[in-house]
């Protein structure tokens, strides 16, 4: 959800369902899935599964001018690999794809980034509180469209200011 929000701006609107199919004796859906539309009109998808058994990471962003493609995170996920392709209506139809196999290391550094904000009373370097507070009401207009059956206008959840005031 960081990532829609770093790409195509505040979210409006959240459409989401939930599950759990499988995994009963945990106390937590198993799959989910969610719409979100944004401020400006763009549209994004998320689907999360605990049922599916092999790791997979898939970010897909379709724009104007052309798509970005990542696949996987290094390590059980497999290789990482990005492709991309550019709108040409004037020759043919064409994907660059670059490999990368080495283990992702983007969460041991935000880690310790967060550790080193919180000891030196900074904001971490990447995100933040307001980022943080965002996420979390994106994450309760999920539950609360899942349990309502209906779109959620994000107007609805708790804003940050609200959450200071009580």
């Amino acid at each position: 959800m960081d990532l829609f929000r770093w790409f195509l701006g505040e979210v409006s609107d959240v459409s989401c369902m939930i599950s759990t199919q499988y995994f009963h004796e945990q106390p937590m859906e198993d799959n989910g899935m969610a719409t979100f539309r944004m401020h400006n009109g763009a549209t994004a998808s998320l689907h999360s599964s605990m049922t599916q058994w092999k790791n997979l990471f898939s970010f897909e962003i379709f724009g104007e001018d052309g798509y970005v493609l990542v696949d996987g995170l290094g390590a059980s996920y497999g290789v990482e690999s990005l492709s991309f392709g550019k709108r040409d209506f004037t020759a043919p139809f064409s994907t660059r794809t670059t490999e990368y196999r080495g283990g992702d290391k983007s969460w041991d550094v935000e880690w310790k980034d967060f550790a080193e904000a919180v000891r030196e009373g900074r904001q971490p370097t990447i995100g933040g509180v307001a980022d943080g507070i965002e996420a979390l009401r994106l994450t309760l207009a999920c539950y609360e469209s899942d349990r309502a059956r209906r779109f959620v206008a994000m107007d609805e959840i708790v804003t940050a200011s609200a959450m200071k005031a009580a």
